[in-house]
């Protein structure tokens, strides 16, 4: 599979086993590789954790709930301006 799916894959059976400081070192041979292919993807441990997390159903569940309420408030707040305008104009 692709390096990038093995290395998320890895950090998140090592970060569900309790490795929250998810070491490169670790990562890299949970993942089959080495830590400089992990940071030619990666430019640091925080962005493999967010990467591994966004993969996350539940997180990406959440993450499109969170995108179509900040729509539905930016469309509101539109149609207030809008409505402004149209009384001010």
């Amino acid at each position: 599979p692709d390096l990038e799916k093995r290395i998320l894959d890895a950090a998140w059976k090592l970060w569900q086993g309790g490795d929250e400081r998810l070491s490169l070192r670790t990562l890299a041979r949970a993942a089959h590789t080495n830590t400089p292919a992990i940071y030619r993807r990666f430019k640091n441990r925080r962005e493999i954790v967010r990467a591994m997390l966004l993969r996350q159903p539940t997180v990406q569940a959440a993450r499109a709930n969170v995108d179509a309420a900040a729509g539905r408030q930016a469309r509101r707040y539109s149609a207030l301006v809008e409505a402004d305008e149209s009384q001010r104009g």
